[in-house]
């Protein structure tokens, strides 16, 4: 009887803006061990646009290294996730998602407790509208990956 070699894993973690995907990540036993791949971080170093373009990159160097990676994101632009999950099976990964599902009233709150910790601010439109693109996107997706939950 052979054992089932375990496949390495990318995790998804959706969320609209300010929904506690990082908090999530840095406080999850796992995940807060596996490679981040995180805009936000990213983008202390330059513009949005210039993160986002960054991150395929940054994900396909880990997948050849075989690294676990966890990655926080909105969700909102749906082909942009439909093809982190294509990129992550070429290189034989399970993918999970997960979308962390914060009522947008709770999102603003959190964003000012942030922003009075000297964290980045969004925009009250921006959090509404990523949070429902999270979860219209989060429904579509969880059809194509291995494992989906919501918290």
């Amino acid at each position: 009887m052979r054992l089932q070699e375990i496949k390495p894993q990318l995790v998804i973690v959706m969320g609209g803006a300010g929904s506690g995907k990082n908090y999530f990540i840095e406080h999850d036993p796992t995940y807060s061990s596996y490679h981040l791949v995180d805009v936000d971080e990213i983008k202390k170093h330059g513009d949005l646009a210039a993160a986002i373009m960054q991150v395929k990159p940054m994900l396909q160097a880990a997948f050849e290294r075989g690294e676990n990676v966890v990655h926080p994101t909105t969700g909102s632009n749906l082909k942009g996730q439909e093809n982190k999950i294509a990129l992550a099976r070429q290189y034989d990964y399970t993918v999970t998602l997960i979308l962390i599902d914060t009522p947008p009233e709770v999102a603003v709150d959190q964003v000012r407790q942030r922003v009075r910790k000297g964290g980045h601010s969004v925009q009250i439109d921006n959090i509404v509208t990523t949070n429902k693109k999270a979860r219209e996107n989060f429904n579509t997706l969880s059809k194509i990956v291995d494992n989906s939950k919501v918290i």
